[in-house]
């Protein structure tokens, strides 16, 4: 659970935009990870900088009207501006719609199947159309998020729309493996191993990935350098100044130089350069 509080907690400032992130109702924890408010300045930087993957899977809508643009049709730009739904492991940009005003939703990705009946995997590495894979009474939300003036009435509003989705119907027997793993995997902050996960939830490590990889189109082992990275991220948000060694540490990587290996293998980029131009890159 990201550290922010109701009324928000700025997170990212740089290259014209802020982002604050909130956290959701006590209720909805379990599917919500947090929420995010961008306002920015200077819309054709924003287009170029790269959104680092994160474990969670995200809802990204942009808020305010956007430029006209002769590369798009009508129907096109309506489409963006409803929103994308993805779950990165790989360097994502925003939807590239020029809007200067941007709310997000980060979904614990085991979670959706029971909020809108999407699973993850459906929507693995792809920036799929909300209008598309959502409830049908997303674009009625849409539409009246963006007329809702301040981010703490968004929030609210978010989380009314979101609580009158949440299931009584009983999972399957593997994805409740997947929603406990997942679970265990963030709150260990990566500290537990596959086999660790299948001796805690009594079934074989095989049975446990491959109900991994139906529900979140990955293996547990992806999923915890993703959840390791977003420690990570936090860490360094939380505390710039902390030296290599002990970001290492704290990560839950062996030593400095896996931590540099995989920080490079998820980001395209080494921690140093992260480290010394935090606000080219985006981070929810």
């Amino acid at each position: 659970m990201v550290e922010a509080r109701r009324e928000g907690l700025v997170s990212n400032v740089g290259m014209g935009l802020t982002i604050t992130k909130y956290a959701p109702a006590a209720a909805l924890q379990t599917v919500v990870d947090h929420y995010w408010a961008g306002i920015w300045t200077d819309a054709d930087n924003v287009q170029n900088q790269k959104i680092f993957p994160s474990s969670y899977l995200e809802v990204v809508l942009p808020l305010g009207p956007p430029v006209k643009s002769a590369k798009k049709n009508n129907k096109q730009e309506a489409e963006l501006m409803m929103g994308e739904v993805g779950f990165w492991t790989i360097p994502h940009a925003l939807p590239r719609t020029q809007s200067k005003e941007w709310f997000g939703i980060c979904f614990n990705p085991e979670a959706l199947p029971g909020v809108f009946g999407v699973s993850a995997s459906d929507v693995l590495n792809s920036a799929a159309p909300c209008q598309k894979e959502l409830d049908a009474s997303f674009s009625t939300f849409r539409q009246r998020l963006s007329q809702v003036k301040s981010s703490t009435e968004r929030v609210r509003l978010t989380d009314t729309y979101l609580k009158s989705f949440i299931q009584a119907a009983s999972p399957t027997a593997e994805s409740n493996y997947v929603q406990t793993a997942a679970r265990l995997i963030r709150l260990q902050k990566c500290h537990v191993s596959v086999e660790g996960l299948s001796q805690n939830l009594c079934i074989g490590m095989r049975q446990l990935e491959r109900a991994f990889k139906k529900d979140l189109g990955l293996s547990p082992k992806t999923y915890m350098r993703l959840s390791r990275l977003s420690s990570v991220l936090q860490l360094i948000a939380q505390n710039p100044n902390l030296p290599l060694a002990q970001l290492s540490y704290l990560g839950g990587y062996s030593d400095q130089a896996h931590f540099n290996r995989e920080f490079k293998r998820m980001t395209g980029v080494v921690p140093t350069k992260y480290l010394a131009h935090p606000q080219e890159f985006l981070t929810f």
